[in-house]
């Protein structure tokens, strides 16, 4: 397996995932937070994902193959809006932290999936020393 190739297939994943999160989105409203309203957490610039739509396009994607990215960025932020009482829908500039969270999680899995090959390369290449040992 080359770095090369897990770099293509992540890069290719992103792009479909960004298309998929551009055909969902909807105008961004800038609307006062309500008791058990659903609010858009992932927004930028003047487009927002809507609330019904994260768990169809972003949890899954982010969660599933990007957990090792995903799940610290996830600590950070929790750590965040408990010291600093930001949330996730809070916006920062024109991004919204859970924005931010979702660009370093892509950021992230590029490492990941680097580090995932070059252990997977290693592992390939201890077991086929072993099983030239084992035929001597």
């Amino acid at each position: 397996m080359t770095y090369r190739r897990v770099w293509l297939v992540n890069s290719v994943a992103w792009c479909c995932f960004w298309i998929a999160v551009a055909a969902v989105s909807v105008p961004y409203v800038d609307a006062p937070i309500q008791f058990e309203v659903p609010v858009s957490v992932f927004s930028f610039g003047d487009r927002a994902v809507p609330p019904e739509s994260e768990f169809i396009v972003l949890f899954p994607f982010a969660v599933v193959f990007h957990a090792p990215s995903y799940f610290p960025l996830l600590a950070l932020s929790n750590l965040l809006s408990t010291h600093y009482g930001l949330t996730w829908n809070h916006r920062i500039g024109s991004l919204s932290v859970g924005t931010y969270v979702l660009l370093c999680t892509m950021i992230l899995s590029f490492l990941q999936w680097y580090l995932l090959t070059m252990l997977a390369n290693r592992l390939v290449g201890v077991a086929r020393g072993r099983r030239g040992t084992r035929g001597a």
